[in-house]
């Protein structure tokens, strides 16, 4: 079988001594793609990139047996910035991605690909539908966007798509809830991860804390902050240490298109004057400046190291949080998570048995789990071996690429 993976976005290739990171989707694509080919797939990536010396030109690579194609998007960014002078184009629009989408709508008619694997972009399933009548269309929805954004201008997007994936029941559900006529065309496929990566990971520090995630309003870093002082009244010796990014996500993608009144307060981080960033280092209190660690962005190899040394991962989400990737690497390595109950959080996590599931902005809620599994050794060795037997069992990127290859020709 021929099939292409579409990622908006650069993709995590890594070629000889180079290894490009990526978003999340590039993760998947390019891991799901690799699982395929070990499946006997013939599989193509498709992201953002190309030869820097060719504007136009697209830039080719292998690794193993899957080709990845680079198609540069200077010109599709010169039609946002012309069109956002007249018009309101947001990400939802047709216009968002308009010559990369076309391009790759060519390329999948010249190689013939048998299925298109099409990551978060829904307006690109009619665009590779007009010149592919007869190549399999799976939509893959690893945000809430399809139950946000138009229903109409959905509702013929989804025409195009001959199924409709969510990495949680939380997206897949939904989006059957709201469009009943495609309900039978929904799946739940999840994300993964590469376990031996995580295989000797060494012994923790029992008194860290850790978050790995981009430093975002969504993530609920502040309930986080204010959760840890609580924490410390008790356990003056605990931890914290922030990994990621410190640029948040665009307003755009997380409150202007939400309807939940939470997600919508969380506008006031980004009317401020100083980032995000700025104003969680604030909110730490001066006698806890020494514990509270923003450490910014690793590379994976240098994540994999943060949960060994960690003795619980969190991920405090506001909302929204589809699925939560930090939670299946905590569990690779071992690792009890407490989550909140946002999105696709309480599917990935089983509360009591993988880790601690507490409501969302919620911060005495939060300091409790924290301090429970920080006090509880053997309960945090326990929960890190389910965890562990877990992501084996649901969450490996040969589990997931099975569960892909099971759909497709339905």
């Amino acid at each position: 079988m021929r099939v292409g993976f579409v990622a908006h976005g650069p993709i995590q290739v890594p070629v000889g001594d180079r290894h490009l990171r990526a978003s999340s989707i590039g993760i998947w694509c390019h891991h799901v793609a690799q699982a395929m080919a070990r499946r006997g797939a013939r599989p193509v990536v498709y992201h953002e990139g190309g030869n820097p010396e060719h504007r136009v030109r697209a830039f080719h690579e292998y690794v193993g047996d899957v080709e990845y194609v680079g198609f540069p998007t200077g010109l599709d960014r010169r039609i946002r910035h012309a069109m956002g002078r007249r018009s309101e184009v947001g990400f939802g629009s047709r216009w968002y991605y308009p010559h990369y989408d076309a391009r790759v709508a060519v390329d999948a008619r010249r190689r013939k690909l048998d299925a298109l694997v099409i990551a978060n972009f829904s307006q690109t399933a009619p665009v590779v539908r007009r010149l592919n009548p007869s190549i399999e269309i799976v939509l893959h929805m690893h945000c809430d966007w399809l139950v946000q954004l138009d229903r109409r201008t959905i509702d013929r997007r989804l025409r195009a798509c001959d199924r409709i994936g969510g990495v949680t029941g939380h997206v897949s559900h939904a989006v059957a809830d709201r469009f009943p006529q495609h309900a039978a065309r929904c799946f739940t496929l999840p994300n993964g991860v590469d376990l031996p990566e995580f295989d000797d990971v060494g012994e923790p520090d029992e008194r860290l804390i850790l978050f790995v995630g981009r430093c975002s309003p969504e993530k609920g870093l502040h309930v986080l902050i204010e959760a840890f002082e609580e924490l410390s009244r008790g356990r003056p010796d605990a931890r914290l240490r922030v990994v990621g990014p410190t640029q948040p996500a665009p307003r755009f993608f997380i409150v202007d298109v939400s309807e939940d009144p939470e997600v919508r307060a969380l506008g006031r981080f980004y009317d401020s004057p100083t980032s995000y960033h700025e104003q969680l280092i604030e909110m730490v209190p001066d006698h806890l400046r020494s514990q509270v660690e923003f450490a910014g962005r690793r590379s994976f190899r240098q994540v994999v190291d943060e949960y060994g040394r960690a003795a619980v991962v969190v991920l405090p989400a506001v909302g929204p949080e589809s699925f939560g990737m930090p939670v299946i690497e905590a569990g690779a390595a071992a690792r009890p998570v407490v989550v909140t109950n946002v999105g696709g959080l309480p599917e990935v996590v089983e509360d009591e048995t993988t880790g601690l599931v507490v409501p969302r902005n919620d911060a005495p809620s939060l300091a409790k789990a924290l301090e429970r599994l920080l006090d509880d050794a053997e309960l945090r060795r326990r929960m890190g071996r389910q965890g562990r037997t877990r992501v084996v069992e649901r969450f490996t990127w040969d589990v997931v690429a099975g569960q892909l290859d099971a759909q497709l020709g339905r």
